[in-house]
């Protein structure tokens, strides 16, 4: 394997840092901004978030859990390839923290009702900016900070694109002309904050470890539906394990709007594993989980410094850190057996289990959103009116419309809070607190 890693162009000097708010802390700088993620509300709730199956159902995953399981993923990941562990860390806790309640069928319903752009990866980096606290225990720093919140410059900067995010974050920055100390309006770490707005599909993030976070997130997916699956006797283990023994791996992708007449894709094993000195994928199908994950993290590191030391990885320009970033990529026979995989899952969603899982979150979204929309609930209702007016007023969130700011007030709740809602809300009891703190 190459003895060349990546941590020229990782954030290992910034995880050595010292916070520098106060001489009485301790802790580095991701150390404390990891603190501050797993204390908060946010994080919390997310032991009451759906990942797969119903929220009933005794043997789903909690959002939770998943976020542990893309976190030691990630974090071996990044320890192989020379990255900042700490970093790492601190995008996996806080990467689904704006997921709907229920999953991924939630945050489907809440794009299709925003009527503006809305993601839980936008909800999730904004939650972070809000989770952060304001005071630097300074009054001379306090007002250097109000004195910017007021800047009519700064409000303009202020409205959140994929294109200005990045730009955003360091418009909030601020310097100490005593010690040239850098102080932020949100103390989250801005890198911690793009790691997180970009780790969906769609993402670009500007730092290795926030592109280590979307692959490890994407393999914990896999291994996580394959393992339910195989829980609630949807699928076999037999059957799985199966597509390791044939010569070729065949599937026909789905029908889509612009491709209604797809082609079926095949690729043989012997392609996939092409290349000696990359781990093979064969373990991807086995039945034991610890493999499955091993196949996939062995061959992206591998891959990876293989390509490095050849001087053949992409590289971009970073917005965090000011200069050209390498691309990591998969090779083309992991591409095609995450696809194969991918479409393999897809196709037992259909099952009954997971069909009436599905359409019992999606009425309860349709509930909650209509609940929402009844002027005697707004009125009533103290947690939400409170909620609609402090972001309201908050210059992050003037750009967006009513209904996308109740598809963000909706990212804040757990499952338990939908059900107490709708309950309350039948029995004609509006007047009930929600814990929407940070």
């Amino acid at each position: 394997m190459p003895s060349r890693n990546f941590s020229e162009w990782s954030c290992l000097d910034r995880e050595k840092q010292h916070y520098s708010m106060t001489n009485h802390d301790i802790r580095r700088w991701y150390q404390r901004d990891i603190d501050q993620i797993t204390h908060s509300t946010c994080f919390r709730k997310l032991q009451r978030k759906s990942q797969l199956l119903s929220e009933k159902d005794p043997r789903s995953r909690s959002r939770l859990i998943h976020t542990i399981e893309v976190s030691r993923i990630a974090m071996e990941i990044s320890e192989k390839l020379g990255l900042s562990k700490e970093l790492t860390e601190a995008i996996c806790l806080a990467h689904d923290i704006g997921t709907s309640p229920y999953g991924c069928i939630g945050n489907t319903f809440l794009r299709e009702h925003a009527q503006q752009n809305f993601s839980h990866e936008m909800a999730g980096a904004l939650m972070l900016l809000l989770i952060s606290k304001k005071s630097t225990n300074s009054e001379e720093d306090d007002a250097k900070i109000e004195s910017l919140v007021e800047d009519d410059d700064f409000r303009g900067r202020a409205q959140l694109s994929i294109d200005s995010f990045p730009e955003y974050l360091y418009a909030s920055r601020i310097t100490d002309g005593k010690n040239d100390a850098q102080y932020y309006l949100h103390h989250i770490s801005p890198e911690i904050v793009d790691g997180v707005f970009n780790h969906g599909d769609a993402g670009r993030p500007n730092t290795l470890e926030g592109q280590v976070v979307r692959f490890a997130d994407n393999i914990a997916y896999l291994s996580q539906d394959i393992e339910d699956l195989i829980t609630t006797k949807i699928l076999s283990k037999r059957y799985f394990v199966k597509y390791a023994g044939l010569k070729n791996l065949q599937y026909t992708p789905p029908k889509t709007a612009s491709n209604p007449t797809p082609k079926t894709r095949t690729m043989a094993w012997t392609d996939i594993d092409n290349d000696p000195q990359i781990g093979s994928l064969k373990d991807a199908f086995n039945e034991t989980r610890g493999r499955r994950i091993a196949a996939f993290i062995s061959r992206f590191v591998e891959y990876n410094l293989k390509q490095l030391n050849a001087g053949n990885l992409s590289t971009r320009w970073s917005e965090i850190l000011n200069k050209e970033i390498p691309i990591l990529e998969y090779d083309d026979g992991t591409k095609f057996v995450i696809d194969f995989m991918w479409n393999f899952i897809e196709g037992n969603y259909e099952k009954p289990l997971i069909n009436t899982s599905n359409e019992l979150q999606k009425e309860k979204m349709s509930q909650l959103w209509t609940i929402l929309e009844d002027p005697e609930f707004q009125s009533k209702n103290s947690s939400y009116k409170n909620f609609m007016g402090e972001i309201t007023s908050n210059s992050l969130f003037s750009a967006f419309g009513n209904e996308w700011k109740m598809a963000f007030f909706i990212s804040h709740l757990s499952w338990f809070e939908v059900d107490l809602i709708i309950d309350s809300y039948h029995e004609r009891n509006n007047t009930f607190e929600l814990d929407i703190s940070y």
